[in-house]
């Protein structure tokens, strides 16, 4: 599986499957970026994670697998069939976050829920499967909710029924909309304390550890990973994200929150907050010394730019 960003780049590139044959059929991306792929399997070792079957029924059986947005992870990858052949050829996604598989099945043995046709009525027959997504993870609140300026330190709080541990990633957005291009999109991994920021075009990324990690940086903000962290409690997935924003990034931006759970899905993006980012300038501070006489001197010199010294071109 690979994704290649707008400039043409790989962003990322992956193997997917188990130790027999393993074909990918049918390819779908969601709003951020996640990659569900579906196809047909002969490996009886095919990675598996919150998975309902488990295992290889029998023959091929059909796969589903979800990547993350960064594509270096599974949030679900499962097996699909009975006893004979299964293969999946096509995928669809709903607005609710539901999947839609459909196939061809050899097997009297496939499994079944809720049918209109409880039989295999010849050879093969078509399969359609929908996964349903229930009990989503949620997203709580962002602290401060309002309020404007270039640098500010965000309180997120996304909860899991299953308990904080079942939440997979968080994911922020700060921009005018919910939009990954040119935006200060931010994606969370609490189970390795990763922090990742997309760059410009939405399908590359960066990343640090949360806490001892440096900075991140695109042309709309900076994440500092040494001053952010996350933290659990029950239900509730605690983050605190140190942002600071760019110059050219000003004007009012929504907060946008989204939580994955690999089990029962996510929770779709949800505005809980607004900031507008102020468009700062650089400022001269001060002369030391600020009068006097004589044939030379050495002068010391103070700038400011409230979006740090770096940003200062000249």
């Amino acid at each position: 599986v690979a994704k290649f960003n707008a400039a043409g780049r790989l962003a990322y590139s992956t193997y997917l499957g188990g130790s027999g044959v393993d074909v990918a059929n049918a390819i779908a991306v969601d709003t951020v970026g996640k990659m569900y792929i579906a196809g047909f399997t002969y490996s009886t070792d095919f990675p598996v994670v919150n998975a309902i079957q488990g295992r290889n029924a029998g023959d091929y059986d059909a796969f589903l697998a979800v990547l993350t947005a960064a594509g270096d992870g599974l949030l679900i990858s499962d097996y699909l069939g009975g006893a004979a052949a299964d293969t999946a050829n096509a995928l669809a996604l709903d607005a609710g976050g539901s999947l839609y598989v459909a196939g061809l099945t050899q097997s009297t043995s496939f499994p079944l829920t809720n049918a209109y046709q409880v039989v295999n009525g010849g050879i093969y027959s078509a399969f359609v499967t929908k996964i349903t997504v229930s009990q989503r993870p949620t997203v709580v609140s962002v602290t401060p909710s309002s309020g404007s300026g270039t640098s500010q330190t965000f309180t997120l709080v996304f909860s899991d029924s299953s308990g904080y541990q079942s939440l997979a990633a968080v994911e922020v957005i700060l921009n005018a909309q919910v939009s990954v291009n040119a935006s200060c999109y931010v994606y969370i991994a609490p189970s390795s304390g990763q922090v990742y920021l997309a760059g410009d075009d939405g399908g590359s990324w960066t990343w640090a550890m949360l806490r001892t990690g440096g900075t991140l940086q695109n042309s709309q903000c900076r994440v500092n990973a040494s001053g952010s962290s996350s933290s659990g409690s029950g239900n509730n997935l605690t983050v605190s994200l140190a942002m600071s924003f760019q110059p050219g990034f000003a004007g009012a931006k929504g907060i946008y929150m989204d939580a994955l759970d690999g089990v029962t899905g996510y929770s779709g993006w949800q505005q809980k907050g607004s900031w507008t980012v102020s468009g700062g300038s650089p400022a001269p501070v001060s002369v030391t010394p600020s009068s006097g006489s004589g044939t030379s001197q050495t002068f010391t010199l103070v700038f400011s730019d409230s979006s740090g010294y770096q940003s200062l071109a000249a």
